[in-house]
């Protein structure tokens, strides 16, 4: 895989970035870029631009209060995406970041972080609807997390963005 990301700027509120490192750790991910990753691929390949991008939902998003500046790195087709996204929705890459979240916290854990998406995938046409094959790693991937014995949750913290919707 590919170790060249590009570092993106975000300005997020305080839990969900607690949200991220929660999900890095609990999943044995590397960090919370990588959480990060997974939820932008589980969004561009999984929901749909009304769901995601709901004017109403938008508007709730960018009152956030207690953000906090923090600094990801993703690969250069999820980077492309949010680009892409801020751009169609003239808004800030933070916000579209937020509504990414915002539907990762309403899902089970598995279905965000359990579900191998291939990055190669999340492109800049409108999210397949059919499953794409994975790649050799993603094929691999999947089949070492389909050893384990997962649990599920979803879960989120009092006041975080996902409940003011």
């Amino acid at each position: 895989m590919s170790k060249d990301k590009t570092k993106i700027e975000l300005q997020l509120p305080e839990c969900a970035v607690s949200w991220l490192k929660k999900k890095a750790q609990s999943n044995s991910l590397s960090d919370e870029s990588k959480a990060l990753r997974c939820c932008i691929n589980y969004a561009a390949q999984e929901a749909s631009d009304e769901v995601l991008f709901s004017k109403g939902s938008l508007a709730d998003l960018k009152d956030q209060k207690n953000l906090v500046e923090v600094t990801y790195k993703l690969a250069k087709s999820q980077s492309d995406w949010v680009e892409k996204k801020s751009t169609d929705f003239n808004i800030k890459a933070s916000t579209i970041t937020m509504a990414v979240l915002d539907a990762c916290m309403k899902q089970t854990n598995d279905s965000v972080f359990k579900i191998v998406r291939c990055k190669t995938n999340t492109t800049l046409t409108p999210a397949p609807r059919l499953k794409e094959k994975l790649c050799v790693g993603g094929l691999k991937a999947q089949a070492e997390m389909n050893a384990k014995d997962v649990g599920k949750d979803n879960e989120h913290k009092e006041n975080c963005m996902c409940q003011s919707n």
